[in-house]
């Protein structure tokens, strides 16, 4: 896996096809950015049974997706040849924990592409995982992370056979396409174990009719990581005060009183809830039980997180 690179950029909010477009704003400072290069192809990427598998790197020859500017080498269903019938295959993006230590609280990751296939029956599905590949759902209902932000995805009304979410029919540009993960690291407490690394299946489905179409080419990945939301001296929309920090045995919350009952988390790097506590007003918590390092926190109602940030236990 690629290590982090300390890097500071602005954000780019152009999404035209030369420049490297971020259109959402994160909350925290950049830890990590990098484009998934496709030739050398980036170790984050996959494609399973390359021998049998329909998804190839390298210049498209194609009339439809000939037009890439972006790079050289594209990932798309055959450089030369239409999709054939009755197909399923993907590749996967796999984004690592950081520096093997925790995940990361925010993360997006943007892409190009551009795809003619039948419409209404065959199409370009995006999924997800956060279970190491045990089950999968479509990105547009992920509904593990506590906010998540899609650009240029397709809708619930825009679906295939099945009535599966999909892109399909034919793009006369390039798009722009973006996933804006927030609170990565802080998973609902619904969510049972396994908890891992999200891994995208980037799926190309036919039915068992020729169409004759070029198919989906991407190109142009980019996944940028960032830190929780500000300093500990500095968090973001803070509601609440949470101290000392560093904290020793006992925490203090004081949240206002024109505010309701709030639900207090606080998550271990790994993302493990080690605290919940629903706070009334003032509050003093024992974390004496705790081990000494950086834990996260969030203060929320009935899921809209209100407060958050950095805690470090000494």
């Amino acid at each position: 896996m690629k290590k982090a690179k300390a890097i500071v950029l602005g954000i780019t909010i152009s999404i035209g096809a030369q420049s490297y477009a971020q259109v959402s704003e994160p909350h925290g400072s950049l830890l990590f950015e990098d484009t998934l290069t496709l030739d050398p192809m980036y170790d984050w990427i996959t494609i399973p049974s390359k021998e049998t598998n329909i998804w190839q790197v390298g210049r498209s020859n194609k009339d439809f997706l000939s037009e890439s500017n972006m790079q050289d080498a594209v990932i798309i269903t055959d450089t030369l040849n239409s999709y054939p019938e009755s197909l399923d295959d993907y590749f996967l993006i796999s984004i690592p924990e950081y520096e093997n230590t925790w995940s990361w609280p925010e993360g997006i990751l943007s892409f190009y592409h551009k795809y003619q296939t039948d419409s209404s029956y065959d199409g370009c599905i995006i999924e997800i995982s956060y279970d190491y590949g045990l089950s999968w759902k479509n990105i547009l209902y992920d509904d593990i992370h506590i906010d998540n932000h899609f650009i240029g995805l397709y809708s619930d009304t825009d679906t295939i056979v099945g009535g599966i979410p999909a892109f399909s029919g034919s793009t006369n540009e390039w798009i722009y396409t973006e996933f804006h993960w927030r609170w990565m690291a802080l998973l609902k407490s619904s969510y049972s174990e396994p908890t891992g690394y999200p891994v995208l299946k980037f799926r190309f489905v036919s039915d068992d009719n020729n169409s004759g179409k070029d198919g989906w080419a991407i190109n142009r990945i980019v996944f940028r990581g960032y830190d929780i939301s500000g300093s500990i001296e500095e968090r973001i929309n803070s509601i609440a005060n949470v101290y000392p920090n560093p904290v020793s045995d006992l925490l203090n919350i004081e949240i206002p009183i024109h505010l309701d009952d709030l639900d207090f988390k606080l998550y271990s790097q790994d993302g493990r809830i080690q605290i919940n506590e629903v706070i009334r007003g003032t509050q003093v918590l024992d974390l004496s039980h705790l081990s000494i390092g950086l834990y996260f926190y969030s203060l929320s109602d009935n899921g809209l997180i209100l407060d958050s940030g950095k805690l470090i236990k000494k």
